[in-house]
């Protein structure tokens, strides 16, 4: 399955403004425009993630953690829900229920799209599973195949995509506060770890044989990608890096493939990781985009700090492309690199976000660094928006970048649209 380049297309009069980019070439590369929130959709119960429908600028599909995914349909949420998970989820905590999901990308012709979600097991499991859609604007419940079932009871992290060699990336958590069984730098356990899966198999088509590796096996129904980097050697398959506590969304940029990873802190650092695509033309169907076999060092390490006196010093750890304190924020919510053409002199900047501090950007270099954080909440806020517990963010198929909000007690979220204050 070869990855598709989420480009879009501006309109005649966006493409303007992108060209207004030569004219700000001489200012600062970000925060020239000022900004504002613009709500889209409010009082929404514990929203947890938004897409964008695949080619359709009409639809975007909001998670709720308490099981329902909704359309919001040309700026208007649907009361009737594409469809409800309630009856496979435990009672809901802040961590546990729909977290996730993504769209396939043959999903114009096979309908099929996939949720990441705990079960009402015990103990709890988490889930990926495909679904198949009846419409753009319902999906059946009953078509549920599991792709992935595992023993998992916090830190779920369960940010899924495509990246651009065609396969499946799914971000793990460790698991437990503290990573007290050294789950993370443990490579025969699955937590703590970005997970990369071929879901279609070495013949690219969904749904025949090849599919499926372990057919004896119910919890796992897909094949290894041949370049990941514990096939033929010890440890799990599926493992792509390690040394991850809580990476809580992550994302590919649209223009490069890159992977941006925020991964959430215990109680020093929050960090943001960084992994450069490999854009090569001579790279083949089944070639790797990406380095495989990282190592982000946790426990050993949070941030570039030493969390383990044992292990922090292991010269293979790679070093975050940006960190903070808590005196700036305790939680990290990971964004997108704008792509957008409304906001010209924004392009380039990753876009991100703390749980308890708002909204930030940051000017990024080709290798990754980020430089000249600003928080941007105030001036987000400045129109009466009130963003306040950033736990998502999405694009849309121009690259207009848009915040899920949980809001100050989860049951009265809001998604905005980040635009320039004079939109």
């Amino acid at each position: 399955m070869r990855y598709l380049l989420r480009t879009g297309r501006c309109s005649n009069a966006l493409l303007i403004g992108a060209a207004l980019m030569l004219l700000v070439s001489a200012l600062p590369a970000f925060g020239v425009t000022p900004l504002r929130a613009v709500q889209v959709v409010t009082n929404i119960r514990r929203p947890t993630c938004l897409v964008q429908g695949p080619n359709d600028p009409t639809r975007m599909y909001l998670c709720q953690q308490e099981g329902q995914i909704r359309v919001i349909k040309n700026g208007v949420l649907q009361t009737t829900p594409f469809i409800n998970l309630a009856s496979l989820l435990p009672s809901v905590t802040l961590e546990k229920g729909v977290l996730s999901m993504v769209f396939d990308p043959g999903f114009a012709t096979n309908g099929f799209f996939y949720v990441y979600y705990t079960d009402n097991a015990s103990p709890t499991n988490a889930v990926i599973a495909r679904f198949h859609a009846t419409s753009p604007d319902s999906a059946d419940l009953a078509s549920r195949f599991t792709i992935l079932r595992y023993a998992q009871n916090q830190h779920y992290g369960s940010w899924m995509d495509f990246g651009r060699d065609g396969y499946f990336y799914v971000s793990n958590g460790d698991g437990a506060e503290g990573d007290s069984a050294g789950r993370a730098q443990n490579i025969t356990l699955l937590q703590g770890k970005m997970l990369r899966l071929d879901l279609d198999g070495p013949d690219n088509i969904l749904g025949t044989a090849d599919d499926d590796e372990f057919p004896a096996d119910a919890n796992k129904n897909y094949a290894i990608p041949p370049t990941n980097p514990l096939v033929g050697v010890a440890g799990e398959d599926e493992i792509w890096a390690i040394g991850l506590r809580n990476p809580w969304r992550c994302s590919f940029d649209r223009a490069n493939g890159n992977l941006w990873i925020a991964d959430v802190g215990q109680t020093m650092r929050e960090e943001i990781d960084f992994q450069l695509a490999n854009n090569s033309a001579a790279l083949a169907p089944g070639d790797s985009a990406y380095q495989g076999g990282r190592n982000y060092g946790w426990k050993c390490r949070e941030g570039t700090l030493c969390n383990d006196a044992t292990c922090c010093n292991n010269p293979a750890f790679i070093d975050p492309v940006y960190q903070y304190t808590h005196s700036m924020g305790i939680s990290i919510t990971g964004g997108y690199v704008y792509r957008g053409c409304a906001i010209p002199d924004l392009v380039g900047t990753y876009v991100f976000g703390d749980w308890s501090s708002g909204v930030f950007t940051g000017q990024t270099s080709p290798g990754g660094a980020v430089t000249g954080v600003v928080n941007r909440t105030s001036e987000l806020n400045s129109s009466g928006a009130s963003v306040d517990s950033p736990v998502s963010f999405a694009e849309d198929l121009l690259g207009e970048i848009y915040i899920v909000d949980a809001g100050a007690s989860f049951d009265a979220g809001t998604v905005f649209k980040i635009v320039p204050a004079s939109f």
